[in-house]
């Protein structure tokens, strides 16, 4: 891969560079997988919860502890050693946001097994350090009622994904597992980029960027909009970016945004670099500040409009695409947008007969004055081939 040069620029005569080759925005998301932990109470009924803890656990002749008639311990605020040290400890607690410190809680007090009930749909991997089954409030409330009952042995069976940990004097290996975080989405995405790149050598970073954004895809595996985590409401090009990438279609994708160094060049002057700031970032003596400065070849847009609309409102976005097929194709525009907002695209349709010929196009995002502060649609170009190449487009007032 091209090795190119980031800087963080600051106000100094020092100067931090930092070795790339492909430069991405990332972001950690869910995937379409449970990982279920089975819980077998004594009396012979069955529940399931999650659980990440990489090993199958046999708990037998321990009692199942629950802190009934004390708040501060049903709810694993603060547990007496003496009391849960060996045992399986039922926390009670509905509030998702004290799952870890309920956790940290009940290990630290020496439990061989946590119970936690939430209605929280994902949590952290790195969560289930020991142990551990997360309930929804329904199935909680058949153990909380079997808790009150005999104290009898219980089966925790967990679903292994976690590698090397600590269990006693083991330590645990499994294939693969489930790691939280960008830190995780970034190696990822720059292995995508390596595959990309081994498979098109003549493709800038820019090209390849733009490769696994317009062919990423925005729904789950039952064809809805991907949701907010947090929320659980659906989410938005602001929260999923291009979405998740599908490096298989990214291989072929039919049309790229490529962008030159004069591209950066004619953005950073946009931006109102001094020259200075310039000198440093673009690390040459010389360069050419555009006049008529075209927008950044990126591929998605951002309208920003003011905060309180009177009129309908409109802004334009121009953009070059290049087209990587080796047949003749005919790109068709479509516009996905929610009342209130338009997208006109002109010309409407393109006409590539050779690989690497570059058609230009204009955007044209109009949104109505009572639109919502964020809104969003999408562009796509479609072919004959099923390709489909597609870019958000976002709306915001304020």
């Amino acid at each position: 891969m091209r090795v190119s040069r980031c800087v963080c620029l600051r106000e100094s005569t020092h100067l931090i560079f930092v070795k790339c080759g492909v430069l991405h925005t990332v972001g950690a998301s869910t995937i379409d997988r449970s990982f279920v932990g089975k819980l077998k109470l004594g009396n012979g009924f069955s529940l399931e919860g999650t659980s990440y803890f990489p090993q199958s656990v046999l708990v037998s002749d321990v009692l199942l502890y629950y802190g009934k008639g004390n708040v501060t311990k049903a709810m694993c605020q603060k547990l007496d050693t003496k009391e849960v040290s060996g045992k399986v400890v039922f926390c009670d607690n509905n509030n998702s946001s004290y799952i870890l410190g309920q956790i940290i809680e009940v290990q630290g007090a020496g439990a061989s097994v946590g119970i936690f009930v939430t209605e929280m749909p994902d949590l952290e991997p790195f969560l289930y350090s020991f142990p551990s089954l997360i309930l929804k409030n329904g199935s909680g409330t058949k153990v909380k009622d079997y808790t009150t009952g005999a104290r009898v042995d219980i089966l925790a069976a967990y679903v292994p994904n976690r590698p090397f940990m600590e269990e006693g004097a083991y330590k645990l290996a499994t294939d693969y597992a489930l790691l939280s975080g960008t830190s995780m989405v970034a190696p990822h995405l720059a292995g995508a980029a390596a595959l990309l790149r081994a498979v098109h050598r003549d493709w800038t970073p820019a090209a390849i960027r733009s490769a696994l954004m317009i062919t990423a895809y925005v729904v789950d595996n039952s064809y809805t909009l991907l949701k907010d985590q947090r929320t659980g409401h659906p989410a938005t090009p602001l929260d999923f970016g291009a979405g998740h990438i599908d490096p298989n279609k990214a291989m072929e994708p039919g049309l790229i945004y490529d962008i030159d160094m004069q591209g950066y060049v004619d953005f950073l002057c946009g931006l109102g670099y001094t020259k200075k700031q310039l000198h440093s970032v673009l690390r040459r003596d010389t360069w050419r500040c555009r006049e008529n400065r075209p927008d950044l070849n990126y591929p998605s847009f951002v309208a920003e409009f003011p905060k309180r609309l009177r009129s309908l409102t409109g802004k334009n976005f121009s953009r070059v695409a290049t087209y990587v097929g080796e047949d003749t194709a005919f790109y068709h525009a479509v516009s996905v947008v929610p009342l209130g907002m338009k997208i006109t695209i002109e010309p409407s349709t393109l006409l590539f007969t050779r690989k690497y010929q570059r058609r230009s196009f204009v955007v044209h995002v109009v949104v109505e004055k009572d639109t919502p502060p964020v809104t969003y649609g999408f562009l796509k170009w479609t072919d004959q081939q099923n390709h489909t190449v597609s870019s958000p487009v976002v709306a915001i007032s304020g």
